[in-house]
């Protein structure tokens, strides 16, 4: 059951109407069409002054003239900033102008965006607004999510000139009022504003009765009401068939305190009962059709019914052009529902539950769910909930889901298993991995009580509760960053076979790959990476492609295999700009892993710069992205010389892992701080903070066989690290060894030549030179094949001078290639080369082929080539005008040009496109 689904998404974009045409207010509407350059027009008042009348005037009146205007009616479930930036970008969009395409794309595609990433980028989209467009919001005192509040405030006080919003709101709700004022933007039409003038009360008062009154009358009326449009509206109800107006104004009071009596004894009174039933039961609707009204009433006549009601002019507003939804006036809806609950109060229960039933079948889910929750009917509201859970999580109506379940009692919420499932994966993804394993121990518990002997249909529940719940606790495992277990819960999960779904196949696959990667196992990468991405495909999880491709970056940088590394990273980083934008949190998961490439390849440049854009603590993905940011940043401060700035990084971040449990992030970063420590000559401070920490009690005593982590391997290295350091090279020297030879023969390079680099050190120093270079020249071979620099370079003088005595010592094994390899090592150490001896860079160039570019990258080149400016290629590809912006800067830098004849001009050389 989609939520959403068949929903009336139109009436929300259309003015509400009424059949008798509204009285024009001249001197208003030439204040509107004045102030139209402003960023705020509001007009403030309580129920009853013809806010949403005069709203639908002046939007009228700027549609006249040519102005680009759109609507939106907010109502009390519009409290998810998904789904009221998705209207808002719709309303935009139904102007004509070209605005928004992708982010409309994304938020219809079940993909769950974080609120700060859609407010990002609603904000670079509007940036790119090229017209003018006037946003008019009705009934914006009934938001009240901070999110969106903030988002409409960040609007208008942004530097964007093409926006402009006029509002309708009871209160002023958290607009900036003030800076507007200060700033000299805002537009202000108060009560006094909206209260009818004599004239204005004769020709409304005339209307609604049908015959005009005197002027004598017109004046009591106004002084009465004080211009009050809804008392006025009462007024003209009551008066139609009345010949003794005075007496009837002797006794008419248009104060608010009466309206109640008033629509008591003047209206509802005066209708047939027929017409009174119909009014008091479809009060409880929000909004209704005939279809919705005679299921409530169990009927077949409300089409003729709404129909009258439309022609007697009894507060109801028409939703939208074709007359099929309508909605009462809240005053009006609010008497009525008191009447109904005073009079009638066995019906009430009755009527939600049928209005509940109808909405349900026709997927006007969140709807139904309120209705049974007014029902009192906490059974029927909690397996709505728990049917359509999947699909408003999946909608990114998260606020939805979980203000709908706390309404539940616990007890109940707890039998819920789907609802529980998609809570857990909820935090599972925000890293509250405690609340996560509450609502996974929940499901189990409704697991363990399920009938042995149930029906098909509930063994068929009961098989998708287990199936889902095996993978969230797999994910669980794996986001936690227990790689032994995550192995474990995901190739059972796999052998058992329980779904063909390609996400939690995918995922669990990505699982396998990821575990075993942190347990020397790095084979198969290159098939298993292609056929997973193909399933995150095929079950449109595109979300789902950042986080493998990270996976499969991770390993290849495990091999020591930098190139394809960052293909995979790049291929990430492109879904993900694609996805929720360049500033985004899902955009740092890759962004912090290449920038750690880039430090490696001793590109410090380019690594600082996509660093300084990077909230390197989002609690995003996995622990390697956080590892990569910290580590890498501490290493960039301390290559620029702010040691002290590094240790404090280095202690925040182990911190942080510590608040989430993540012991391999701790290992490594307490090696981070031990290797600065020693870098600053501080051994004894090294060896304190080794001593001290609870997580090496173990280190080095590990040895390495099938089992073994890289945090075992990383405890190794710290301890051998300090036992060099301490002269204690002949222990460093056998765990150093162990740990070369195995990771080599897993062909884990990355750590083998961490460990090599070590290894050769620590040899070194017990004097043995010659077995020394033996064994840095294989960790430069290895080092070679991936471009493989801060390795080496941030080893310090040691590894250096082992380096230039392979330099000087007779031909190293291998080609030309690698002697320039290692020259440039040198080079980057600082150490001078004869001249051009290092021309050559030692991170291998990527070959100027068509795998150069990616496949979008080649399809902006070609509708460049056409002529197509951005916001047409936008267009053409679905992307926002922002993320191909980031494609054409990805292509200028891998073509190194900077302007765009010159990318397309190469790209036609190289016969890439026509």
């Amino acid at each position: 059951m989609k939520p959403g689904a068949g929903t009336t998404l139109s009436t929300k974009f259309v003015p509400p109407t009424k059949r008798n045409a509204l009285v024009q207010r001249p001197e208003l509407m030439a204040r509107f069409l004045s102030a139209r350059d402003l960023r705020l027009q509001l007009v403030c008042a309580p129920a009853g002054y013809g806010k949403t009348s005069v709203l639908a005037q002046a939007f009228a009146r700027l549609a006249e003239d040519g102005h680009k205007v759109c609507w939106v009616s907010l109502d009390e479930g519009d409290q998810d900033l998904s789904r009221f930036i998705l209207y808002l970008v719709d309303a935009i969009r139904q102007t004509g102008v070209r605005f928004g395409q992708g982010l409309s794309t994304l938020l219809g595609s079940g993909v769950s965006v974080p609120g700060d990433t859609l407010k990002t980028l609603l904000l670079n989209e509007l940036a790119g607004l090229d017209q003018e467009v006037h946003i008019f919001l009705d009934d914006y005192h009934l938001v009240l999510g901070p999110d969106i509040r903030e988002v409409i405030a960040a609007l208008m006080l942004s530097p964007m000139r093409t926006l402009h919003f006029l509002i309708a709101s009871r209160t002023p709700n958290e607009l900036p009022v003030s800076r507007l004022r200060a700033l000299g933007q805002i537009h202000e039409v108060e009560i006094a504003d909206l209260m009818f003038t004599e004239s204005e009360v004769s020709e409304f008062v005339g209307t609604v009765r049908g015959t005009p009154l005197s002027k004598t009358q017109v004046t009591r009326l106004r002084d009465e009401t004080e211009g009050w449009a809804a008392s006025l509206q009462m007024a003209g109800i009551a008066l139609r068939g009345i010949g003794d107006v005075d007496t009837f104004l002797n006794g008419f009071t248009g104060a608010h305190k009466s309206i109640g009596d008033f629509l008591s004894d003047e209206v509802l009174r005066r209708q047939s009962p027929e017409l009174q039933e119909f009014l008091i039961a479809t009060s409880i609707l929000r909004k209704f059709n005939s279809g919705l009204c005679d299921a409530v009433m169990e009927t077949h006549g409300s089409r003729a019914m709404i129909d009258e009601v439309e022609r007697l002019n009894l507060f109801l507003f028409s939703l939208d052009t074709e007359h099929h939804w309508y909605r009462y006036h809240h005053l009006f809806s609010d008497f009525l529902r008191r009447r109904l609950n005073e009079r009638f109060p066995h019906l009430v229960v009755g009527y939600h539950r049928r209005a509940s039933r109808w909405l349900a079948d026709h997927r006007f889910v969140t709807d139904a769910i309120d209705h049974s929750f007014q029902a009192n009917d906490l059974d029927r509201a909690g397996e709505l909930l728990d049917s359509s859970c999947s699909d408003l999580f999946a909608a990114g109506q998260t606020t939805t889901l979980v203000s709908m379940s706390s309404r539940l009692p616990e007890s109940l919420r707890e039998r819920l298993p789907r609802l529980q499932l998609e809570l857990a994966w909820s935090s599972e993804l925000s890293w509250k991995f405690a609340d996560a394993t509450i609502a996974i121990d929940r499901v189990q518990a409704v697991l363990d009580e399920w009938p042995a002997d149930s029906p098909a249909k509930s063994s068929q529940e009961r098989a998708f509760v287990e199936t889902k719940l095996s993978h969230r606790r797999m994910m669980l495992a794996l986001l936690s960053d227990d790689m032994q277990q995550a192995e474990k819960l995901s190739v059972g999960w796999l052998q058992a076979a329980r779904t063909t779904d390609p996400f939690m196949c995918a995922s669990a696959g990505s699982a396998v790959m990821a575990s075993r990667r942190e347990q020397f196992s790095c084979e198969g990468v290159m098939t298993s990476a292609r056929m997973l991405h193909d399933r995150f495909i095929e079950g449109g999880a595109f979300y789902g492609v950042v986080f493998h491709q990270c996976i499969v970056g991770a390993t290849f940088l495990a091999r020591g295999d930098i190139q394809h590394a960052q293909e995979a990273y790049e291929r990430a980083l492109q879904m993900a700009v694609e996805l929720h934008g360049e500033h985004s949190a899902l955009y740092n998961m890759p962004a912090l892993m290449f920038a750690e490439l880039y430090y490696e390849r001793n590109q410090i440049n380019q690594a600082e710069e996509l660093l300084a854009q990077r909230d390197i603590t989002s609690q995003l993905g996995f622990v390697d992205n956080l590892i990569a940011g910290f580590v890498t940043r501490g290493r960039l401060l301390r290559l620029r010389g702010r040691v002290a700035d590094a240790e404090t990084l280095l202690a925040e971040g182990s911190w942080l892992a510590e608040q989430y449990g993540f012991a391999r992030m701790r290992v490594i970063l307490l090696h981070e701080r031990i290797q600065l420590l020693l870098a600053a000559g501080r051994g004894k401070e090294a060896h304190a903070l080794f001593r001290d920490s609870p997580l090496t009690a173990t280190a080095g005593q590990t040895p390495p066989a099938d089992g073994a982590t890289t945090t075992d391997a990383v405890l190794a290295l710290m301890s051998a690290r300090l036992g060099i350091e301490a002269g204690e090279e002949r222990g460093s020297m056998a765990l150093l060894r162990s740990w070369y030879a195995f990771a080599r023969g897993r062909h884990c390079h990355r750590m083998a030549i961490h460990a090599g680099i070590l290894l050769a050190k620590a040899t070194a120093r017990w004097g043995d030179r010659r077995v020394a270079q033996r064994v840095m020249a294989e960790c430069l071979a290895l080092g070679e094949a991936g471009g493989f620099v801060r390795s080496f370079v941030d080893e310090g003088a040691e590894c250096r001078e082992l380096l230039i005595e392979l330099d000087r010592s007779s031909p190293l094994q291998g080609s030309a290639k690698t002697h320039r390899y290692l020259e440039s090592l040198l080079v980057a150490m600082g150490h001078t080369v004869p001249a051009g001896a290092a021309e050559e860079n030692p991170v291998p160039c990527r070959a100027m082929n068509q795998e150069t570019l990616s496949q979008r990258e080649i399809q902006i080149l070609e509708l460049g080539a056409r002529g197509l400016q951005n916001p047409d290629i936008a267009s053409a590809l679905f992307l926002s005008e922002s993320t191909v912006k980031w494609y054409w800067q990805r292509i200028f830098d891998k073509l190194d040009t900077r302007r765009r004849p010159d990318a397309i001009k190469r790209a036609r050389q190289m016969q890439w496109i026509v």
